[in-house]
């Protein structure tokens, strides 16, 4: 489990940072209307780690914006604020394999960001509390 914690917080975490980076400088509207949307709120997205379709770990993201800013071990507590819509408790699970394979693809880097990204959304399912 301290393995999958590590690789949460030392790899998937930067890149996803580097992502939406590179998202920012490919595709600045859409970036810049997601960074209005969330303004500078605070709030959290839940991940679960599956191996072999077991739990591996359960994961909080805690975001200020668009940046996370924390991730909290062991915890599964979702709670984004919506106008209009109010709370809603997401989360995300992803296989294991998976997500090393995509902390492995350097394509992502290499074309679009959205192109690239859709490889990987047939890999997560997201659900809600």
């Amino acid at each position: 489990m301290k393995e999958i914690d590590s690789m949460i917080k030392d790899r998937l975490v930067p890149l996803r940072e580097s992502l939406l980076d590179l998202f920012a400088g490919q595709h600045p509207a859409l970036h810049l209307a997601a960074k209005t949307f969330l303004g500078d709120k605070q709030s959290k997205i839940g991940f679960v780690v599956l191996k072999d379709n077991y739990i591996a770990g359960r994961y909080t993201f805690v975001l200020k914006g668009l940046n996370i800013i924390r991730v909290d071990n062991g915890l599964l507590e979702p709670e984004m604020d919506f106008p209009l819509v109010g709370t809603i408790k997401m989360y995300a699970l992803m296989e294991l394999r998976d997500i090393e394979k995509m902390l492995d693809d350097k394509a992502l880097f290499g074309g679009d960001i959205i192109t690239e990204g859709m490889k990987y959304m047939s890999a997560v399912t997201i659900k809600f509390l």
